[in-house]
């Protein structure tokens, strides 16, 4: 009878054990050792919306609950990771897991957009260039892109057999996007919206000057790396011809101005790697070149 009662205390006590021990895996929580954002730099022009997704890991962790904030949301508002584009700046992005332990950051500039005959405008950047000597101050905006031009695989360009055709094509991995010269001119109030301006031939002299140099034709790589892309933020974005093919990507900057010389030809700033540099050179309205606005 001993016997029996000891073996049947035995058993009891490790049918305990096992339902204890089953009890706490069930309670034993699983502690979050990362968290990241599927995007951590974005542009948006006001008005626009983004997704941002946070990913937990480990995926089964315990608590998958994330904290969302907007270092301003007068910029930019963040509800259940949806961002809103509120007005022009710079902010940043929060997510954070539930328990604060682990966050990651997406920095988003919201830039001005408008509407144009080629879709919705808007800058690269919101950021501005001041260029200016005694005589001479100038305001530069980063150079234009609009909707239509960034789906855009072709360019038509203008003949004078079709009369004109306004035209853009995207510009891949460069800032901005190409637009034929006609498209500029006839459409220069609305890619460059008040206070802004399509600059003229005398705007780029005027920069070259303003910047220390002759406003002429000449070479110097010292002086295109430390004005046209530091101090004045330009790029080597390239040009297409009327085939829709690009050229000079990485390695030729042009920009028109709204200047004419003739039926088929227009003024540009146009420098290189290499050091050329002529602030009014003559260019084919065929062609696709970059542009950035004025005041």
């Amino acid at each position: 009878m001993k016997k029996y009662l000891f073996r049947l205390t035995t058993m009891l006590v490790a049918f305990s054990l096992v339902f204890v021990s089953c009890g706490n895996d069930d309670d034993i929580s699983i502690v979050v050792n990362d968290l990241r954002l599927n995007q951590t730099i974005a542009v948006l022009t006001i008005g626009d919306s983004l997704t941002l997704r946070a990913t937990i890991s480990p995926a089964n962790a315990t608590n998958q609950n994330v904290i969302w904030s907007s270092d301003s949301a007068s910029i930019a508002s963040v509800t259940d990771g949806v961002v809103v584009a509120i007005d022009t700046g710079v902010t940043a992005i929060v997510a954070m897991s539930e328990n604060g332990t682990h966050s990651d950051t997406s920095v988003v500039e919201v830039v001005l957009g408008w509407e144009t005959g080629l879709g919705r405008a808007s800058f690269v950047t919101s950021s501005t260039w001041e260029i200016s000597n005694d005589s001479i101050t100038q305001i530069w905006s980063d150079a234009v892109q609009t909707d239509d031009c960034r789906n855009k695989t072709s360019f038509s360009g203008w003949s004078l057999a079709a009369g004109y055709n306004v035209d853009c094509r995207s510009n891949p991995d460069q800032r901005g996007v190409l637009f034929s010269w006609q498209a500029v001119y006839e459409l220069r109030e609305e890619l460059c919206p008040y206070p802004w301006r399509v600059p003229t031939r005398e705007d780029f002299r005027d920069l070259d000057i303003a910047m220390g140099g002759t406003g002429q034709f000449r070479t110097n790589t010292t002086f295109v790396n430390n004005n046209y892309i530091t101090l004045w933020g330009g790029a080597f974005g390239g040009a297409c011809n009327t085939s829709g093919g690009l050229f000079g990507q990485g390695t030729w900057g042009y920009y028109w101005s709204q200047s004419g010389d003739s039926a088929d030809g227009g003024f540009l700033l146009r420098f290189s790697s290499t050091g050329t540099i002529n602030p009014q050179h003559w260019g084919s309205k065929f062609n696709g070149f970059s542009l950035r606005c004025v005041q």
